[in-house]
């Protein structure tokens, strides 16, 4: 299958445009970063952000859970048996 193709088909899958696919992905894309600079910052600072990244990592797995119930469940399913 094509990029095109394969690109096309994740939209609809998606039911979403070209445009909110890219802005969904470039928000959550930074916020990741953001979490990430965060707890650098709280490793060398250790007052600062105390909670921010596992509070965003959390909010982030909610966000999943809506957009991509049966990907969310899959997981949980998988890493549930590991403990």
């Amino acid at each position: 299958m094509s990029l095109l193709k394969e690109s096309q088909q994740h939209l609809k899958e998606n039911n979403e445009s070209y445009f909110k696919h890219g802005f969904f992905a470039l928000k959550w894309g930074f916020i990741i970063i953001s979490l990430g600079l965060a707890s650098i910052l709280h490793a060398i600072f250790p007052f600062i952000f105390k909670y921010h990244a596992p509070k965003g990592i959390l909010n982030i797995a909610l966000m999943i859970k809506r957009k991509h119930p049966d990907l969310f469940k899959e997981f949980l399913d998988k890493h549930q048996s590991e403990s």
